[in-house]
């Protein structure tokens, strides 16, 4: 083998190293499954209607699967599980129900380094009648929400997974928690509400609420909001366009700029603080409600 053949192997070597890494820093960032191919229609595996009656608490647990939610006018709540793969027990979701609640449990678990071929995903049917509360978390997948939502408590946790609101949700008590996934909603109405990410964007067209809103590598959105906050941001700029401040609210960035805009007849006393950036403040008095604004890395505009 001469030198330049030598030569030649090593440098692929050195490209398939390179492209495993790039994979397996992408599979630790992403979850089990980095690249997922539908190489069959799922098909319908599973189904359950189960009676609500006297059931005080939904609970979900799911491993990789997507999560479609759904409201419906029937009376039971009904889950639907559908695959690519053939039909086996120990892939199928189960449920028991222990003290007025329900707990359901997914089994799917996909795991592999780079490219899946596997596809699960769930159908969920929840009464519109139901009002109580609400818990999902998933490993690996997203939950979407497709139709207007109103529970008393509710609690969506995933990790490596977004989190989409595509009608409206309303609840007493809310937590959205993403790890590498974004929150994406349309519009929110809660009285004490949580929402954090990490590894993710928060971008929500209409909210309403008192809300602890936090983000560790990411952006923070929102187009119209009522109410109050205290909102905590690393790496990542916060937009709050046309917000209506009811009482004392706070921002706290680092490495990312602030930019509020009240609405019209809103007014409040605006106090800021930045490390090294600029300020721009065109609508302050020394009445109404505080806001207060800190950066250490960002510039601060309140309109």
């Amino acid at each position: 083998m001469n030198k330049s053949t030598n030569i030649i192997l090593i440098s692929l070597l050195m490209i398939l190293i390179v492209i495993l890494t790039i994979i397996m820093v992408i599979g630790i960032k992403k979850g089990p499954s980095i690249f997922v191919f539908d190489i069959g229609d799922a098909k319908l595996v599973k189904e359950e209607s189960i009676d609500l009656e006297e059931i005080k608490n939904i609970e979900m647990n799911f491993v990789s699967e997507d999560i479609k939610i759904y409201v419906t006018d029937e009376d039971k709540l009904l889950v639907k599980q559908y695959s690519n793969k053939s039909k086996k027990d120990k892939n199928l979701f189960t449920y028991k129900i222990e003290n007025n609640i329900i707990k359901l449990k997914g089994k799917e678990n996909i795991f592999c380094i780079g490219f899946c071929f596997n596809y699960s995903y769930f159908e969920v049917y929840i009464p519109r009648t139901y009002v109580n509360d609400l818990y999902i978390h998933s490993t690996s997948g997203d939950i979407d929400v497709l139709d207007s939502l109103k529970v008393n408590n509710l609690d969506f946790n995933t990790t490596s997974g977004d989190i989409k609101i595509e009608g409206s949700l309303n609840s007493n008590e809310l937590n959205l928690k993403t790890v590498s996934g974004d929150i994406e909603a349309n519009s929110i109405e809660t009285g004490i509400g949580k929402l954090n990410t990490t590894s993710g964007d928060i971008d929500i067209e209409y909210l309403t609420g008192e809300y602890n809103i936090k983000t560790i590598s990411g952006e923070i959105e929102v187009n119209n909001f009522d109410g109050n906050f205290n909102i905590s941001s690393t790496s990542g700029d916060v937009l709050i366009n046309n917000f209506g401040i009811i009482t004392d609210s706070s921002i706290k960035t680092i490495s990312g700029d602030v930019d509020v805009i009240l609405q019209n007849n809103y007014e409040c006393r605006v106090e800021t603080n930045t490390v090294s950036g600029s300020e721009r403040i065109r609508n302050s008095n020394n009445s109404g409600k505080l806001l207060k604004i800190k950066t250490t890395s960002g510039d601060i505009k309140v309109r």
